[in-house]
């Protein structure tokens, strides 16, 4: 990082992180490695409110009760994103034998082996046109490889670097092969005589064997034919890339992938339509085909990028390259990657949209390259298991992180932000020393310490404080619609090259913030308002249910399963059982997390949007009992009251509450509608107009995040 005048004595510049996000704290992580005093004078991360997570922020209420802002789960291909959270409590572990370190703090997890497990169990709702049914994707098999720890060596083709567009078309091509395969062995009557695909790739030297392969197998059975076009782009990818060679194989790819398609749509209909996996496996056959045969046509492979489609939507792409319209609709797609991205513009169900190089890098890479699991679970909330280990680091790092910080407003001129506005929330007692924001919470049904955690409101955090107003809300403390003044004690003004201003600035807060605190930015750049006018968010809503019996007597699932592609308002559910341990809520088997879009609509003027912000509140509980009474029963089947047909309630853990709205209010619901809340789309087209970290056009502002 360079750039900006730097005034502070010793010539080094001062850092000022605005937002407590991901892309902020990883932002501060990096920056704040050990000597970092060498080369910056001081970090201070700015952050509204009492605790750290952006997004990601969560609390503990009563009874020890993890309250988050929806379902979080890391993917297996997170590498990036594990290792760092590994390196931080190998730190962290290492300070706390040195003399001068002081001991760790009393976290709830203390590595990442312990705070996070293995989620295998991944389903879909598929709806077959009469009801619904749940698609578990078992094929999935735990090993002993973790994200967080250096890969060991792997074979040409697998090793991390070898990960281009290519590289993917063969994956897509073998597991094609490989599910072809099962289709056959689905049906005893199929006399197709086929080999596993695995034995079909020996004697494959050069790139012109790989071609008179596939060419051989054309008109034969399919298995042997798809795992020979594997083989030929298994080939290209290792052979020296001339151009008029590779497009001739990739024209014989073509010609492998449409004798293929017609073969499974005529011999192979019957089978199909009778049978639940087999059509199952057909659609992803289906998908794996066009997904390869656009990579050749639409030039991705040339470019070695999927950027190339991303002007487009990946169910329009995909039916362009012939996906059939059941495939393009199939749960797996809507499932994987329009619910679980919130992928809706304007929150609304009936308008899927997800740029289609975007949503293959991402889908591609959660199949083909995750270590050890698909996903990874968190044993708690993400406050406990990302965000303190990450606080307790910078803290012990001598970064500044100052809480009740609400940047207001940047102010630029002459190519460069002088100026930073914020308003001071509170004002804590000199005894709220930084480890102190987080407050120990014993536990009285569980022996050992106090652990260390963000509680949900600030009221501990602000005993003896000096507020504006004793009788604000923890909402508005997050909030940049409520009353400035309602929790406002004073204002400062930070500037450029000032003694105790700042130098550089790490613009952390999401894109949807931009309007409210950085329009100066959107002013004197074109490139801002284009980001802002372009790439569009939507507001998302959660609810979480604590229930009395385990999820495996609900329904056909296993323990821990995470499902989507179910109906709206809550298409995604998470079997969240593992975090019951931290917590001390009686009579509780689970706890059930759902998530989904929540349907936009305009926010009146900041100040005036109290009653806005409870509709919104209201608007999901609403949705919340019309889904638990009317559409439970699709994935729940045993919990519903024979008579009724809704949910039982008393399975609800909801003490002294007797009806079904009060079992409710009992339980957790939130409308993330704030702009810091709101989930960033990628829509067809805006991809070009996101700000690069190092490429703001400002000479000393730097973006990290969405």
């Amino acid at each position: 990082m360079s750039g900006g005048t730097a005034a502070s004595p010793g010539g080094r510049p001062r850092i000022a992180i605005l937002g407590g996000g991901a892309g902020s704290i990883a932002a501060a992580v990096q920056l704040s490695k050990p000597g970092w005093q060498q080369h910056f004078e001081s970090i201070t991360v700015y952050q509204q409110g009492w605790r750290l997570g952006g997004k990601g922020a969560c609390g503990r209420g009563q009874n020890r009760r993890i309250e988050e802002h929806g379902l979080h789960i890391w993917f297996g291909f997170y590498e990036n994103a594990f290792r760092l959270l590994n390196n931080c409590h190998q730190e962290l572990d290492a300070l706390a034998e040195m003399p001068s370190g002081g001991a760790r703090w009393e976290l709830p997890f203390k590595s990442v082996e312990t705070s996070f497990a293995p989620l295998n169990e991944v389903g879909v709702a598929d709806h077959d046109g009469c009801g619904w049914k749940i698609w578990l994707a078992d094929f999935f098999e735990e090993s002993e490889d973790r994200p967080w720890l250096e890969p060991d060596p792997r074979p040409p083709n697998e090793r991390p670097d070898a990960w281009t567009v290519i590289f993917y078309l063969g994956r897509c091509l073998r597991l094609a092969a490989d599910l072809s395969w099962s289709l056959v062995r689905s049906d005893p009557a199929l006399k197709i005589a086929a080999e596993p695909v695995g034995e079909a790739r020996r004697g494959i030297d050069s790139l012109g064997d790989a071609v008179d392969a596939v060419l051989a197998a054309l008109g034969g059975d399919v298995q042997t034919l798809l795992g020979a076009a594997a083989d030929l782009v298994d080939r290209l990818a290792v052979e020296a890339f001339e151009q008029p060679i590779v497009l001739d194989a990739l024209a014989v790819v073509i010609r492998a992938i449409d004798f293929v398609v017609d073969f499974l749509r005529f011999d192979w209909a019957d089978l199909i339509r009778h049978s639940d996996a087999a059509r199952r496996a057909y659609y992803v056959v289906d998908l794996m085909l066009a997904i390869g045969r656009g990579m050749v046509r639409d030039g991705v492979i040339e470019a070695d990028s999927f950027a190339v489609i991303d002007d487009v939507d990946l169910r329009e792409w995909l039916l362009a390259n012939g996906a059939t319209r059941e495939t393009v609709d199939c749960a797996l797609i809507r499932a994987i990657v329009y619910d679980l991205g919130f992928a809706y513009r304007g929150g609304d169900p009936m308008r899927p949209s997800c740029a289609a190089g975007t949503a293959l890098r991402g889908l591609l890479s959660a199949f083909f390259t995750y270590r050890g699991s698909l996903m990874w679970r968190m044993n708690s909330g993400m406050g406990d298991v990302v965000f303190l280990p990450f606080y307790e680091l910078l803290v012990k790092r001598g970064v500044d992180v100052r809480f009740f910080h609400r940047v207001e407003a940047l102010r630029a001129a002459n190519g460069s932000v002088e100026e930073i506005e914020i308003d001071i929330q509170a004002k804590p007692t000199a005894e709220m020393t930084p480890e102190r924001y987080v407050w120990p919470m014993p536990s009285p049904l569980k022996p050992g310490p106090a652990i260390l955690t963000w509680p949900s409101t600030p009221a501990a955090v602000l005993v003896g404080a000096e507020v504006s107003n004793p009788n604000a809300t923890p909402e508005e403390y997050e909030s940049w619609y409520a009353p400035r003044d309602s929790t406002r004690v004073t204002t400062k003004v930070l500037k450029r090259g000032e003694p105790d201003g700042f130098d550089l600035i790490v613009f952390g807060l999401p894109v949807g913030c931009v309007p409210h605190v950085a329009s100066d930015l959107t002013t004197k750049s074109s490139r801002w308002k284009q980001a802002v006018d372009h790439l569009q968010t939507v507001p998302t809503q959660a609810m979480q249910l604590w229930l009395k019996r385990p999820a495996p007597d609900l329904t056909d699932c296993p323990s821990g399963t995470v499902l989507s592609g179910f109906v709206e308002p809550f298409d995604t559910w998470a079997d969240m059982s593992q975090i019951v341990a931290q917590e001390d809520v009686r009579d509780a088997a689970t706890v059930a997390y759902f998530c989904s879009v929540l349907v936009d609509s305009t926010p009146p003027e900041r100040g005036h949007a109290q009653q806005w912000l409870e509709e919104q509140k209201k608007l999901v509980s609403a949705q919340a009992m019309r889904f638990l009474v009317n559409d439970i029963a699709g994935i729940w089947p045993k919990s519903v009251d024979p008579l009724t047909g809704e949910l039982d309630w008393d399975l609800l853990v909801a003490p002294g509450a007797n009806s079904p709205q009060a079992r409710l209010e009992a339980q957790y619901l939130r409308a993330n509608v704030e702009p810091s809340e709101r989930y960033v789309l990628s829509v067809p087209g805006s991809s070009r107009y996101r700000i690069a970290p190092d490429d703001t056009g400002f000479s000393n502002l730097y973006a990290a995040g969405d």
